[in-house]
């Protein structure tokens, strides 16, 4: 046991406490400490994908090119997650599907939390999150893969009827698939298109711009 090295870590741990300090100042009308870093971002931005966290940044010459280490989420991922979250909680009272209930126990487990703590959070926190988001997303684009739509008489609208059960037509065709297939695409081609703001590759400006869609992405 090396007392140096226990020393050492106890005087990083309150460096990295007293660093939460720091960003914060005291508010005059509420007496309350409100942080005041750049990036802090409250647990309900995170998954709106609202306030990433850049860790570097680097202009090249003249400002024609940049390299930039940002933390954010792949929107396609993170703003469908708003939807998804709640659809599965539907299907968790509906169906009594445990594998809903596990996805969203595990989410809000990771996340309500965060909403009490009253220290600087940021961003980057959403991390042990995103497992869930993708299971989430993943069981609505199964839902929605294996989907199908009754059949309706051309004229009429009602419901046609198979002649062979008696009960509904049903068609045959997995009309919602090609839409699944499309977001996935969009998400896998997001995440390529912003691969060099997440490895500080060095990127033109003109590209960096067509990534950083939003003021508060900076």
């Amino acid at each position: 046991w090396d007392m140096g090295l226990w020393w050492q870590n106890q005087a990083a741990s309150a460096r990295f406490h007293r660093s939460g300090i720091d960003w914060t100042a005291l508010d005059p009308k509420t007496g309350l400490y409100t942080p005041t870093h750049p990036y802090y971002a409250r647990a309900w931005k995170w998954i709106p994908d609202l306030r990433p966290t850049s860790f570097f940044v680097q202009n090249g010459k003249n400002n024609l090119d940049i390299e930039q280490v940002l933390a954010i989420g792949n929107p396609i991922i993170f703003w469908a997650t708003v939807i998804v979250i709640p659809w599965i909680c539907v299907m968790w009272y509906r169906l009594r599907d445990w594998r809903a209930g596990f996805i969203v126990v595990a989410f809000a487990g990771q996340y309500v939390p965060w909403f009490l703590v009253t220290r600087p959070t940021f961003f980057f926190y959403v991390l042990p999150l995103t497992p869930f988001m993708v299971l989430g997303i993943t069981y609505v684009c199964r839902q929605a893969s294996d989907a199908t739509i009754v059949v309706r008489d051309r004229e009429t609208r009602d419901v046609a009827i198979n002649p062979e059960t008696g009960g509904p037509a049903i068609s045959t065709a997995f009309v919602y698939r090609p839409f699944v297939v499309a977001y996935v695409i969009a998400a896998v081609a997001v995440f390529i298109w912003f691969w060099p703001v997440l490895t500080a590759g060095r990127i033109s400006m003109l590209h960096w711009r067509t990534i950083v869609w939003f003021n508060a992405w900076i």
